[in-house]
């Protein structure tokens, strides 16, 4: 009834006979009204009660789950966002400081890092400033991914000597495809490590702490795969120069492990997609660059 009546004032404010809904507005309508529904339910589960919905037809089980989920982070609302700025910076200056700039790897992990801060930048800011839009679409997301990616894979294949090859878990011998798979492969990997870490950016700490156990772990891996005698021992396919991609991996923990002070539960900053985009594929691209992409 509350809700009738304020969409009545606000049809006679505009004065206007006629109310226009889209399945956006109905959605959120449906939410507030399942979210009202969830705290009767509590109340009466605090006396011994239960509310029980006996036809969820017109509230699918989708909408109730939007409307707990709304009730959940309503108190985020507020936290400042794109702290990932700060991460994509610390990494940035830690290889530039540290990191041998003679190296072609080196040279193309800033392009990793700038471009897809760049492309999680522009899907935050089109949030922020463009009304009706949540980012970028899944196609020009994936679009500008590809792009980016695929040149990149391209750029590890032409600083080799030899051609690099793939390599597969618990076997040996590893194959080499050709330019074109290969960078429709790397493009993949990235983009798909990418986003995995987009979409795991959902719950306080969450991204950050998985990010620098990931990171941890290919910071030993690519180390050995630079070096020719632990990678020998240890049956990793060697790939000279790019040990010099540790030095990435261990500022990516360091700033992960930075940012989860502040970003643990109650989050104080949140990421957002500047961090969450950039991190995903900066891991992408060193296990690539390792040749540890199936283990990623």
């Amino acid at each position: 009834a509350v809700i009738v009546d304020e969409l009545f004032e606000l049809v006679q404010e505009s004065g206007q006979t006629r109310l226009y809904l889209d399945l956006a507005d109905i959605r959120q309508i449906a939410s507030v009204v399942m979210g009202k529904l969830l705290a009767l339910d509590a109340r009466l589960r605090e006396h011994g009660g239960q509310l029980i919905l006996l036809d969820l037809n017109p509230f699918p089980y989708e909408t109730l789950q939007a409307a707990r989920l709304t009730e959940i982070h309503a108190p985020k609302a507020g936290t400042p966002t794109q702290g990932g700025i700060l991460i994509v910076v610390t990494m940035l200056v830690s290889l530039l400081l540290w990191g041998n700039l003679d190296n072609a790897f080196v040279l193309i992990a800033f392009m990793v890092v700038l471009g897809s801060a760049v492309i999680g930048w522009v899907d935050d800011r089109i949030k922020l400033v463009v009304a009706h839009r949540k980012g970028l679409t899944k196609s020009e997301k994936l679009g500008l991914q590809f792009l980016l990616y695929g040149l990149v894979a391209w750029g590890i294949w032409s600083v080799q000597w030899v051609p690099p090859e793939i390599a597969l878990p618990f076997v040996k011998h590893s194959f080499s495809p050709g330019l074109f798979v290969y960078c429709a492969w790397g493009a993949f990997v990235m983009a798909l490590a990418s986003n995995a870490v987009n979409l795991t950016d959902g719950l306080d700490g969450l991204a950050a702490g998985c990010s620098a156990m990931t990171g941890l772990a290919l910071v030993v891996v690519v180390y050995a795969a630079g070096h020719r005698e632990i990678s020998r021992y240890l049956l990793i396919p060697p790939v000279p120069g790019c040990g010099e991609l540790a030095i990435l991996g261990g500022a990516l923990v360091g700033a992960s492990l930075g940012f989860l002070w502040f970003n643990c539960h109650p989050a104080e900053v949140f990421m957002g997609n500047t961090g969450s985009v950039a991190l995903g594929g900066t891991l992408g691209y060193i296990a690539l660059a390792a040749r540890q992409e199936m283990a990623l």
